[in-house]
């Protein structure tokens, strides 16, 4: 008669609910972590390669002409000039250890089934916060993926996408340095949302960030009229209880994350435009699960969990930043 192997009924269960939690990880991050949240349901996918290119037309070749007659000739001249911005690939991984001796500890379908929502539950939480603190880095080590301070300067300037922008002023983001808030506060914010737009619609920032005093200071100084709050459902409402307000198009909300940069004497505002920076991710390489495999010489097993993505904008000019504010 067949024999029975209760480690490799395990290893199918196993296998199981990670491919059915896999699911959940593609799309959806914990509320935890609001412009990781953002960035994941925005992300793109594209197949993998050295680096990765985004196309750039940063300004148009005037070429048109009222015409005086129907015999003035018109001087047509190369298509309009364009570049490329490239950023690396960066590649982030984590995983889950069974040890032999927990699983005996759980013998049984249900109390294994615990115990690896519990190992899957863990490393959702660590992976998560791990990818939001490098999405607010202050300053990204060479491996790390890309981060929103690094790509939007207080000052504007700076080498994003192996463009420098020092040299090509039009590559620079927005900067406003501004106040207590109190004062200019939603001044200087109304001032740095029309310089990220420049009068488009479709250019308008569709997300602000700021930290937890920034977001009550600026719930404070709103009118009755002004609260809008974004339920779960996705429906606008007014209401005194909200998650998140909204300035003019853009949901703004505070990101605990953002303490990396933001401070008492030096709070941020970051306006973004979920058009213009977004996070890339190799074709089948987010959250992509290896083998579950057991070490030669331990008594466990363990499974490698990667994604291969990074942080890219194509339009620098339209995202910006409002920094020295200070609250009461």
């Amino acid at each position: 008669m067949p024999v029975h192997s209760y480690t490799l009924d395990v290893d199918t269960l196993i296998a199981t609910t990670i491919a059915a939690r896999a699911e959940f990880w593609q799309d959806n991050i914990f509320d935890e972590y609001p412009t990781q949240k953002k960035l994941t349901e925005m992300k793109e996918t594209r197949d993998g390669g050295h680096r990765i290119e985004c196309p750039l037309e940063y300004y148009a070749t005037e070429t048109g002409k009222a015409l005086a007659s129907d015999l003035e000739t018109i001087v047509l001249a190369e298509p309009d000039p364009g570049t490329y911005a490239f950023y690396p690939w960066a590649t982030v991984a984590d995983g889950i250890n069974l040890a032999k001796n927990k699983i005996s500890d759980n013998n049984g379908k249900q109390k294994i089934l615990d115990y690896v929502d519990f190992l899957l539950d863990n490393f959702e939480r660590r992976i998560v916060a791990l990818k939001s603190t490098f999405a607010w880095a202050a300053t990204p080590a060479a491996r790390d993926p890309n981060s929103i301070p690094s790509f939007i300067s207080t000052v504007g300037t700076g080498t994003v996408g192996n463009i420098v922008s020092g040299t090509s002023t039009w590559w620079k983001n927005q900067f406003k340095s501004s106040g207590a808030f109190a004062t200019v506060g939603m001044a200087d914010i109304r001032k740095l949302y029309n310089d990220c737009s420049k009068g488009q619609n479709s250019l308008m920032p569709d997300w602000i960030v700021t930290d937890q005093s920034g977001f009550e200071n600026f719930e404070a100084h709103m009118s009755a009229r002004e609260r809008l709050n974004l339920d779960s459902d996705g429906r606008k409402k007014q209401t005194v209880g909200y998650e998140r307000l909204f300035y003019k198009r853009a949901e703004v909300v505070w990101d605990d994350d953002i303490s990396s940069v933001s401070t008492t004497t030096d709070g941020r505002w970051y306006f973004l435009n979920t058009k213009f920076i977004k996070y890339v991710c190799e074709k089948g390489r987010w959250f992509d699960r290896g083998p579950l495999l057991q070490a030669r010489d331990q008594l466990g097993k363990s499974m490698l969990i990667d994604s291969r993505y990074n942080m890219v904008t194509d339009g620098r000019r339209h995202l910006g930043v409002l920094s020295s504010v200070t609250y009461p």
